[in-house]
């Protein structure tokens, strides 16, 4: 954790980072492979740390190799003051490990801003205008339009049905919300057993409104080998 003291932050980043990314076979995990002779997680990360609009950002570790990410990143942040939390089995479980992180320490934001760590495409552009839409609206995403067609099936390789795509959205990071209102959802799902795919799932089952910002479709996440190929 950084030394710096203690205060009320406007806009804090998310960055969940505790994948093994078991299918790279990489040591220190997949968010340290290079890309351009950079580790993964620094591409992700510098729009963040260059961002006027984030005053803090917490990256989220797998608990087994915390101390030696930590030695990685500390030169990563320059005069960005952040924190390091130990991640949890689920994504879900690291976010709200975050989240209780600032609220026990005192550093709840209005704002916090979610983002995969394996997406190190993200723009600096983006990253503020969902951090601005969201402090009019409250829940903001990112994603995509569907361009591809859609079949549904019986499960078992029969196609039942195309459906509309029209309306169809592939949801992205990052995601922007109010702090009390993402930990709010964050505190019902946990008191209801309730496992989510995305935060935005949290906040919808409790018929809150979330709204999209269009993304990019470069703002690929990185989940194979192959999607390194995609870009490089």
């Amino acid at each position: 954790m950084s030394n710096n003291k203690k205060h009320k932050l406007k806009n804090i980043a998310i960055i969940p980072a505790a994948g093994k990314g078991i299918r790279f076979n990489a040591k220190e995990g997949k968010l340290f492979i290079k890309i351009k002779d950079k580790p993964l997680l620094w591409h992700t990360l510098q729009p963040f740390i260059h961002s006027k609009l984030i005053d803090e950002i917490i990256l989220i570790f797998d608990p087994l190799n915390m101390e030696k990410q930590k030695e990685i990143v500390m030169p990563w942040f320059e005069n960005k003051p952040f924190y390091i939390v130990q991640g949890g089995v689920e994504r879900q479980e690291s976010i709200y490990n975050a989240l209780k992180f600032l609220q026990q320490n005192n550093l709840k934001p209005e704002t916090v801003i979610v983002h995969d760590g394996a997406r190190p495409y993200v723009t600096k552009t983006i990253i503020e205008e969902c951090i601005t839409k969201a402090k009019k609206l409250k829940a903001v995403i990112t994603a995509v339009a569907v361009t591809d067609t859609i079949k549904q099936s019986d499960g078992k390789d029969k196609i039942l049905k195309t459906i509309p795509r029209e309306n169809l959205w592939s949801v992205q990071t990052p995601q922007a919300y109010d702090y009390e209102i993402l930990l709010n959802a964050y505190n019902k799902a946990y008191q209801d057993n309730f496992l989510g795919t995305d935060d935005a799932m949290l906040l919808e089952r409790l018929n809150i409104n979330v709204y999209i910002l269009k993304g990019e479709y470069s703002n690929i996440k990185i989940t194979t080998k192959e999607d390194l190929n995609l870009r490089n």
